[in-house]
């Protein structure tokens, strides 16, 4: 009996012994994740024609920042887009109401299939480099027309929306006189 005992004891304690601490495992998953993060970093930049500040700024530029339009806080995000492929018939303007991003284009368009049958008849897919892919409802030329079709939207019970959708979308690479927003 003791050298059975015995022996799972020293089963045990070699099992015991190979395990990892949580905080181990936790700094090993963060190592690989920052690795990760750097080596697609890397491809960016290495697949990019832009200087180091220019990607700085505009990745810094990119996120959803909250602004006033028309005296109310939304958030506007900028970016510079291009209209998807297939999308006939459509003029992008600066100020885009849009509804949700995804990174594969199939989603994109099933959602917005799925908004002109709801009712958004003007929906359509813009796209980054990268590419993401945003779900814009109604394009216009000046920031309070956006927001009109934003609240429209975040309004809509019928619409599943997640934050930080609905948002306005400043396409800059889209000109026009009538760009402005003040940025709080």
């Amino acid at each position: 009996m003791n050298v059975k005992y015995l022996a799972v004891l020293t089963i045990a304690a070699a099992l015991l012994a190979g395990c990892r601490s949580a905080e181990q495992k936790h700094s090993d998953y963060t190592n690989a994740y920052k690795a990760t993060v750097k080596a697609i970093e890397k491809k960016h930049h290495d697949d990019n024609d832009l200087t180091d500040e220019e990607l700085l700024a505009m990745k810094q530029a990119s996120y959803p920042k909250f602004q006033t339009v028309a005296g109310e806080q939304v958030r506007v995000m900028n970016k510079f887009v291009k209209l998807s492929a297939e999308q006939e018939g459509v003029t992008l303007k600066r100020f885009n109401a849009v509804a949700a991003e995804f990174h594969q284009l199939f989603n994109a368009r099933s959602l917005a299939s799925r908004l002109r049958d709801a009712g958004y008849d003007g929906t359509f897919v813009v796209e980054t480099k990268e590419p993401i892919y945003y779900v814009v409802i109604a394009t216009t030329a000046t920031a309070e027309e956006a927001l009109e079709a934003v609240k429209r939207l975040a309004a809509d019970d019928k619409v599943v929306k997640k934050e930080p959708y609905p948002l306005i979308l400043n396409a800059g690479n889209v000109k026009n006189d009538n760009a402005s927003v003040a940025t709080k």
